[in-house]
C-alpha cells in the first residue's frame, strides 16, 4: 500500500487542524510566557503544558485514526507525538500499514520556546 501525494497532504493538514482545535487554544491561554522546558532539556512538569501535551497526544491520535478510517477509507496504524526540544514542541505524525511499513512520517514545529519560555503557537 502507498499513499498518494493528495492523501499525504490531507493527513498532514488534518493533523495540524486537530492540533489547532484541541491543543493550541489552551496553550495560548494558559502557557504563553511560562517556563516550558527545564534547564536539563525536559518538559517542565510544574506547569500545565507538559501534563496537557501528554493527555492531548491520545486525543489527537484517536481523532486522526477516525478521520483516516471514515473519511479517507484507510485501514492503517497512526501515531501522533508532541515532542519537546530546546526550541519548542514538534508535532510528529506517523502512519504505518499493519505490516509495520511506514507510509508517512511528518514533523513540524507547532510551539516555539525562547529562553525556555513558551513564546508562541506556530500552528495556524
Amino acid at each position: 500500500m502507498k499513499l498518494t501525494k493528495t492523501q499525504r497532504n490531507k493527513i498532514v493538514n488534518h493533523a495540524r487542524k486537530l492540533f489547532i482545535e484541541e491543543t493550541a487554544g489552551w496553550i495560548k491561554k494558559k502557557s504563553i510566557g511560562k517556563v516550558g522546558i527545564s534547564p536539563s532539556g525536559v518538559l517542565q512538569w510544574k506547569n500545565m503544558l507538559a501534563w496537557g501535551l501528554v493527555n492531548e497526544e491520545l486525543q489527537l491520535k484517536w481523532r486522526l485514526e477516525k478521520y483516516l478510517s471514515e473519511t479517507l477509507d484507510l485501514d492503517v496504524y497512526c501515531l501522533v507525538l508532541l515532542i519537546g526540544s530546546d526550541d519548542g514542541i514538534n508535532l510528529k505524525t506517523i502512519i504505518e500499514d499493519w505490516d509495520e511499513k511506514e507510509l508517512l512520517s511528518h514533523r513540524e514545529k507547532v510551539i516555539e520556546f525562547k529562553d525556555r519560555i513558551v513564546r508562541k503557537v506556530l500552528a495556524n
